[in-house]
């Protein structure tokens, strides 16, 4: 026999009692891992949400569509968020046309 004779053995069913908290903490951590990764998945809040801040950032500071095609915007991304899928410039480009013909319905219309 090995171990300290001062401490008891505990059958496998009491040690489990005696770490609840381990159980349920990992469910959470569990359900808490997934619910990131759906938010980061192409229809999901957090993938929207970045897009739609890059699309700002590009109209905002005069930046060209292809800088999300760059490599240092990649790994800049990868490294800020692993998760995302950055965008093709062609998805940029269409997000940022439609946000300008709901701004601006008019001035659409007039060229047609």
């Amino acid at each position: 026999m090995s171990g300290n004779k001062d401490t008891p053995m505990q059958s496998p069913a009491t040690e489990i009692e005696a770490r609840p908290s381990t159980l349920k903490r990992t469910k959470s951590s569990i359900g808490s891992s997934f619910a990131k990764i759906s938010a980061y998945a192409s229809d999901g809040n957090k993938n929207k949400e970045i897009t739609q801040n890059i699309a700002e950032m590009i109209c905002r500071d005069s930046l060209p569509f292809s800088l999300v095609e760059g490599l240092g915007f990649k790994k800049l991304m990868k490294t800020v968020a692993p998760l995302y899928k950055v965008p093709c410039r062609n998805t940029i480009t269409h997000l940022i046309d439609t946000k300008y013909e709901e701004k601006n319905p008019l001035s659409y219309k007039n060229y047609d």
